[in-house]
């Protein structure tokens, strides 16, 4: 089932943490529970669900209004997309271990990690 964003053998990867399938609700609380800073990893996860609500929506609509539809891993592939070219916008990333594996998770530039 899509929900969010790549589907990692049984758990759903996001903002660096790997976690059980859950359902819709539960996502979001967890969200919103550990989320709550300015880090990487929150606006990470932000980003993710805000780009997965507005993809899932307009395939909703297109499947809706003009009955035509997507298979669910060509939504994830934009979803993933989306949210790497957003990434790439970033500046000032502090250089840690988590963000320097997030950084190559997402198989981008080293260069958006600050040198200092």
């Amino acid at each position: 089932m899509l929900l969010y964003f790549c589907y990692l053998g049984g758990s759903e990867a996001k903002c660096g943490f790997v976690l059980p399938s859950r359902a819709l609700m539960d996502e979001i609380h967890w969200g919103l529970t550990h989320c709550k800073d300015c880090s990487i990893q929150s606006s990470l996860f932000k980003l993710c669900l805000a780009a997965s609500v507005n993809y899932i929506w307009k395939e909703r609509n297109g499947r809706i209004f003009q009955q035509i539809g997507h298979e669910s891993s060509s939504v994830v592939r934009l979803i993933l997309e989306e949210v790497k070219a957003s990434m790439t916008s970033w500046r000032h990333v502090s250089r840690s271990a988590t963000n320097i594996c997030l950084i190559v998770e997402w198989s981008l530039n080293v260069d958006l990690l600050c040198t200092v």
